[in-house]
């Protein structure tokens, strides 16, 4: 189980015995973490979205993004999604940082996810100024992007 935290860490814990096995610290405002499909590494959200070595903590990848609120890996772990506080969902190739497609809602972004095969990006966001502006959006990932 992986955990994030205001206090600028993120933690990795056995879950059977509770014990810590690992602890990112310097990482401002984990709003959120995901470990990759493989479970080798891990996938935090903040000022920056970073990925790090879920067994070692050694940071792997940084990438600025705005303010970032949620993180999905791609089912194969070569995409990394991220929401922003810009609106926009940014997906990222996780060997080289390069930012490989971007689509944004017209207020807010709440969450994403991949679909099964990788292809299709699902987000929810805000679409308008009232409560029931909520909407589920799916994206289409270009050619070459999911791999």
């Amino acid at each position: 189980m992986a955990t994030g935290s205001a206090d600028c860490t993120a933690r990795i814990f056995e879950v059977a015995s509770g014990q810590e096995l690992c602890r990112v610290t310097d990482c401002p405002g984990v709003n959120d973490v995901a470990f990759s499909p493989d479970g080798r590494w891990l996938g935090g959200s903040g000022k920056i979205t970073r990925i790090w070595d879920a067994t070692s903590g050694e940071e792997l990848l940084g990438v600025s993004s705005d303010g970032c609120g949620r993180v999905a890996f791609s089912p194969d772990g070569r995409l990394l999604a991220t929401t922003g506080s810009d609106k926009a969902v940014r997906v990222w190739d996780t060997d080289s940082g390069e930012e490989v497609a971007a689509f944004s809602h017209d207020r807010r972004t709440w969450d994403v996810a991949f679909g099964p095969d990788g292809r299709l990006l699902a987000t929810s966001g805000r679409s308008g100024r009232r409560l029931l502006d909520d909407v589920v959006r799916v994206w289409r990932l270009r050619e070459g992007a999911d791999g």
